[in-house]
């Protein structure tokens, strides 16, 4: 995918092995991470764990396994994991090919975002994923909305991803102007 998946803060209480695992996804370490988790997962059984399962599918995510990061996805969730399931769920349809079911998660998880740097994560993970669906009017609409806002920190990359949607589109003039806007 185009960004990197953005992880919610989790619980202060997250036992080491998790926290250990969380910090090695923020370093890109994917592969190690899932690995940990799963021999924490399997150590702690005897429950569920949802919080460790969205982050087993986030590290599979992140080590470019997208079928696996969905089966590992718990069924139910607290509602403080909802919107990390929705996102890595979203990715994870998006990368396997099944862009349509993707969309429907990433506009469901539009409707339930709170935060602005989550938002800014759906809406470029949706504009990515029209694109995919051949539907760049739509990409574009979901990139204007974050170029709307000036305060927005991925104004350069939302910025970026509309030139190359205006490229492929064969509008070279828009996408000439749209690079000329892009902070030094």
């Amino acid at each position: 995918t185009l960004f990197p998946l953005l992880l919610v803060a989790a619980p202060a209480e997250l036992p080491k092995e998790l926290r250990v695992a969380e910090e090695m996804m923020k370093d890109g370490l994917g592969r190690d991470a899932a690995t940990r988790i799963k021999d924490w997962l399997q150590k702690n059984n005897s429950s569920p764990q949802p919080l460790a399962q969205v982050m087993l599918a986030e590290a599979l995510l992140l080590d470019h396994r997208p079928a696996e990061s969905l089966s590992s996805l718990p069924k139910t969730c607290p509602p403080e994991l909802l919107i990390r399931q929705r996102l890595t769920r979203a990715a994870a349809l998006a990368e396997v090919g099944r862009s349509s079911d993707a969309v429907l998660e990433w506009q469901e998880a539009k409707k339930e975002a709170q935060n602005s740097e989550i938002k800014t994560q759906i809406r470029l993970g949706l504009a990515e994923t029209w694109l995919h669906e051949n539907n760049p009017t739509a990409a574009i609409r979901e990139l204007v909305e974050i170029l709307d806002d000036p305060k927005n920190p991925s104004h350069d990359l939302a910025r970026l991803f509309l030139v190359k949607v205006l490229l492929s589109e064969g509008k070279s003039d828009e996408a000439s102007d749209a690079l000329e806007k892009i902070s030094p």
